[in-house]
């Protein structure tokens, strides 16, 4: 597990979580660039993949919501 800093304390992540969020992120931000969006951060990310959590289709809910927020259909707050 790698420790994520979380403010002023830190959590731990396994780091094959955070290998998969950093990949959705740059695989998400590509797509937005192409389109003339800003780029997201990984906290965007960690945001959408909330909302998939509980899911029993995770997966695929996550990567239909990382799909939105990539051509704009989600807003991301500043």
């Amino acid at each position: 597990m790698l420790p994520i800093p979380v403010g002023k304390s830190y959590e731990r992540e396994f780091g094959w979580i955070v290998f998969e969020r950093e990949t959705m992120r740059a695989a998400v931000n590509v797509e937005r660039v192409r389109r003339g969006l800003p780029p997201v951060d990984i906290s965007v990310i960690k945001k959408v993949e909330q909302i998939a959590t509980g899911h029993s289709d995770y997966a695929s809910k996550f990567a239909l919501y990382a799909a939105e927020l990539a051509v704009g259909d989600i807003e991301v707050e500043p």
